[in-house]
């Protein structure tokens, strides 16, 4: 993929880390999101899953989000755009100067531990 021109990053994204954090009263090790940076993005859906969980319709998305090169991103983050929150799952860097973007492979829905 040529370089990406900033009319196609069109998507105002926060890309955010866990943190665990311990409850000073009780002890208790809880996992909290801190914000890492804002970034543009394009964000196309690719496909999607619809199921019955416990007793009710559930539905998963699988999206691929591009960003410009941005180094500390990992698979253990996530993208949070209007409201929703997207998993990472994969990584990926351009072929050509694996320098230009970032595709990151995502899922939204409700089996994701978001």
């Amino acid at each position: 993929m040529p370089a990406i021109g900033a009319g196609t990053l069109r998507h105002w994204v926060q890309l955010e880390r866990p943190e665990i954090l311990q409850n000073p009263v009780t002890g208790e090790q809880v996992t909290s999101w801190a914000g890492v940076a804002q970034l543009w993005a394009d964000i196309h859906a690719s496909s999607g899953n619809e199921f019955f969980a416990a007793g009710a319709e559930q539905s998963e998305v699988r999206n691929r989000i591009t960003i410009r090169h941005f180094e500390p991103v990992d698979a253990t983050m996530r993208i949070v755009h209007a409201g929703k929150y997207y998993a990472i799952f994969a990584v990926l860097p351009d072929a050509d100067s694996m320098r230009e973007h970032l595709t990151l492979m995502c899922g939204e829905g409700v089996r994701l531990d978001l």
